[in-house]
C-alpha cells in the first residue's frame, strides 16, 4: 500500500501587505482579545502537518475587492508575504504565505466584515494506491468471468473527468488523445508529467482504454502534488484545484458533464469540505477516496463531505480491504486491492497498486457512464443514484457503520432502473404531523438539502434559519422565531428521506447533538434526548435507533 502526501492548492500569486495600524494590533493582542478571536481562527487538528506561516482566509463574495486591497497592504507591503491563491468558484477567499500568525489575528480583529474566519494551511496525503476490478463491477456475483462488458453501449463519451492528483503522463498510450489539458498547481510547472505515477494510475482506472471503467471519457490533469513530498500537496492548493474545475465547468455551459476524482485526503479541514460541497452544488460530481488508515472515514477530509461520493476499498474475495477506512461517511465500496493500471515509468508501463485511491476512480468512471446515459440528472442526485444501482449485502467485514454496497455498472442505462433512480432522488414526498397551534409556519415541503428555500421560508415568517451540521450529514435545520422564542427543528432522516415532523418538545432525538445545547458534541453518539423546559431544556446523550424531531421552547 503506497502512502503519499497529497496536493497543494492553486496559486494566483497576488502580493499583499498590511497597514501600520493593523500590524500594531496584530502583534499586540492581549490574551483576552486572542481568546475572543479563537472561535474564528480555525486551528488544524492535532495530527495535521501544519505549514509554517501559511493561512487561508474566508472572504464574503461581495467583499473580494476590498479584501484584496487590505491583503496587499498588510501581507505584501508591510510583512513581505504574498497571496498564493484567490478562490471564487468553490470557495470565497484567499491563501496567504510568508506571514506570522499574529498578522492573521490582526486581520480578524481589525476587519471582521472582510475576514470572518481564517485557518492554518496543512498537508494533504494521497490515499495510497487491477484489471480484476473491471471484471467485478459488471457482474452481480463471484466467481469472476474474466470479462468487462460496458453497460448498454455506454463508454463515457462526452463526459469530462478531472483527476486532482500527482499528474498524468500525457504521452501514455492509454489516453488515445482523450487527455484534453489541465493545470499544474503543484509548483513543478510540468503539466503532463507524473514523477510518482499515482495520478497516472488513477486516471487509467477511471478512463484508460484498457484498464478504465469509462474508456471514452475525456481526462483533465489537475496536478496538486509535486515530484517530492515537500512540493505541493497542501490544502490551499487542493481548494484552488477544485475552484479551477468549477470554473471550467461553468465556462462549458449547461450541457457540460463533469466529474472530479480526489484520491487524496488529510485531517479535517472546513474550507476544503466547503469547496467540495460547493462544487457539487455548482453541478460537478465529486468522488473521493475514503482513506487507508483503517479508521472511521468521518475523521478525514474530504471523505467526510456528504455531498461527495466517498469510496471504500473491496478485495477480490468481496471483503473490505483490511486497511480501508469505514463508517457511515462511506457511500459505496469498489475494488481497491491489487488493481492494475497505467503508470508513468514509460508510455506503455503498468503496475499493480492497492488503496482506496484505486477504488475511487472506479466509481468516477462509473459516474461518467451514468452521466452519459442520464445527462439531466443533477450532480447532487448522482450519489444516491449510484448507491441505488450498487449491489447490496455482497461484502464481508465492512466495518462499523459502513454501507454494504458494492459498485455495479450492469444496470446503468437500464431505463427502468434509471427512471426509478431519478424519481427517488429528485422527487420530494413529505409526510408531516400537524404543527403546534402557535407555530409561525407549518412544516416545509421542500427538499431539506435546498437551504435557500428554507432560509426564504423562515424569513418570510419572521424567523431566522440556522443550520446545524454534524460530522456525517449537513441535513439538520433549526429555525428560531424571535417573537416567541420558539424553535422549529427538521431533520432529513436517512430511512425516511424528506420527512419533517412537529413534536411537543418533551423528547426529540438528534444524531450527534451534545448535552447542554443543540450543537454537535463530536462524541459519536447515535442520538440525544431533549429533556424539555421543565428540566432546563438540556440535550442529554442517549442511544436510540430512530430519528425524531422536537419543537423547542
Amino acid at each position: 500500500m503506497i502512502m503519499k502526501f497529497a496536493p497543494t492548492i492553486l496559486l494566483l500569486a497576488l502580493f499583499v501587505c498590511a497597514p501600520t495600524t493593523m500590524a500594531r494590533v496584530g502583534s499586540n493582542l492581549n490574551s483576552e482579545q486572542r481568546r475572543q478571536l479563537e472561535a474564528r481562527f480555525l486551528r488544524a487538528p492535532p495530527n495535521a502537518q501544519v505549514m509554517s506561516n501559511e493561512f487561508l482566509v474566508e472572504v464574503p463574495p461581495d467583499a473580494r475587492d476590498a479584501a484584496r486591497i487590505i491583503l496587499n497592504q498588510v501581507v505584501v507591503q508591510e510583512y513581505g508575504g504574498w497571496i498564493s491563491h484567490e478562490y471564487q468558484y468553490s470557495f470565497s477567499g484567499f491563501s496567504v504565505k510568508g506571514v506570522p500568525e499574529e498578522v492573521v489575528y490582526g486581520l480578524l480583529a481589525d476587519y471582521p466584515e472582510l475576514f470572518p474566519t481564517a485557518e492554518q494551511n496543512t498537508k494533504v496525503h494521497k490515499a495510497a494506491v487491477g484489471a480484476w476490478g473491471l471484471d467485478r463491477i459488471d457482474q452481480e456475483n463471484l466467481p469472476l468471468n474474466n470479462n468487462y462488458n460496458l453497460p448498454n453501449g455506454l463508454d463515457g463519451s462526452g463526459v469530462d473527468i478531472y483527476i486532482i492528483d500527482s499528474g498524468i503522463l500525457s504521452t501514455h498510450t492509454e489516453w488515445s488523445g482523450r487527455l484534453k489539458g489541465g493545470i499544474d498547481l503543484s509548483g513543478e510547472n510540468s503539466l503532463g508529467d507524473d514523477a510518482e505515477g499515482h495520478g497516472t494510475h488513477v486516471a487509467g482506472s477511471a478512463a484508460g482504454k484498457t484498464y478504465g471503467v469509462a474508456p471514452k471519457a475525456n481526462l483533465y490533469d489537475v496536478r496538486v502534488f509535486g515530484d517530492t513530498d515537500d512540493v505541493g500537496g497542501t490544502v490551499d492548493i487542493v481548494v484552488a484545484a477544485i475552484d479551477w474545475v468549477v470554473q471550467q465547468h461553468k465556462n462549458g455551459g449547461s450541457g457540460k458533464k463533469s466529474v472530479i476524482n480526489m484520491s487524496l485526503g488529510g485531517e479535517r479541514d472546513s474550507y476544503e469540505e466547503q469547496a467540495v460541497k460547493n462544487a457539487v452544488n455548482a453541478g460537478v460530481v465529486v468522488v473521493v477516496a475514503a482513506g487507508n488508515e483503517n479508521q472511521n472515514a468521518c475523521n478525514v477530509s474530504p471523505a467526510v463531505v456528504p455531498e461527495a461520493i466517498t469510496v471504500g476499498a473491496s478485495t477480490k474475495t468481496d471483503s473490505r480491504a483490511s486497511w480501508s477506512n469505514y463508517g457511515s461517511c462511506l457511500d459505496i465500496f469498489a475494488p481497491g486491492e491489487g488493481i492494475k493500471s497505467a503508470v508513468s515509468s514509460s508510455n506503455t508501463a503498468t503496475d499493480v497498486y492497492d488503496g482506496t485511491s484505486m477504488s475511487s476512480p472506479h466509481v468516477a468512471g462509473a459516474v461518467a457512464l451514468f452521466l452519459e446515459g442520464n445527462p439531466n440528472v443533477a450532480a447532487k442526485d448522482v450519489s444516491a443514484a449510484m448507491v441505488n444501482l450498487a449491489l447490496t449485502n455482497k461484502l464481508g467485514s465492512i466495518g462499523s457503520g459502513s454501507p454494504n454496497k458494492l459498485l455495479y455498472v450492469g444496470d446503468i442505462g437500464n431505463n427502468a432502473v434509471t427512471t426509478t433512480t431519478t424519481t427517488t432522488t429528485s422527487t420530494t414526498t413529505v409526510s408531516c404531523n400537524d404543527p403546534p397551534a402557535d407555530a409561525m409556519f407549518v412544516c416545509q415541503v421542500t427538499n431539506p438539502k435546498k437551504w435557500d428555500a428554507h432560509v426564504s421560508a423562515a424569513k418570510s415568517n419572521g424567523g431566522n434559519l440556522l443550520t446545524i451540521r454534524d460530522h456525517t450529514m449537513n441535513n439538520y435545520l433549526l429555525s428560531k422565531f424571535p417573537d416567541n422564542g420558539k424553535y422549529w427543528i427538521g431533520y432529513n432522516d436517512i430511512a425516511n428521506e424528506d420527512q419533517f415532523v412537529w413534536a411537543d418538545g418533551t423528547c426529540g432525538d438528534y444524531n450527534n447533538w451534545g448535552s447542554g445545547s443543540p450543537s454537535n458534541s463530536g462524541n459519536g453518539e447515535d442520538c440525544t434526548e431533549f429533556l424539555g423546559p421543565a428540566e432546563g431544556g438540556l440535550w442529554n446523550d442517549r442511544p436510540c435507533t430512530t430519528n425524531r424531531w422536537a419543537y423547542y421552547q
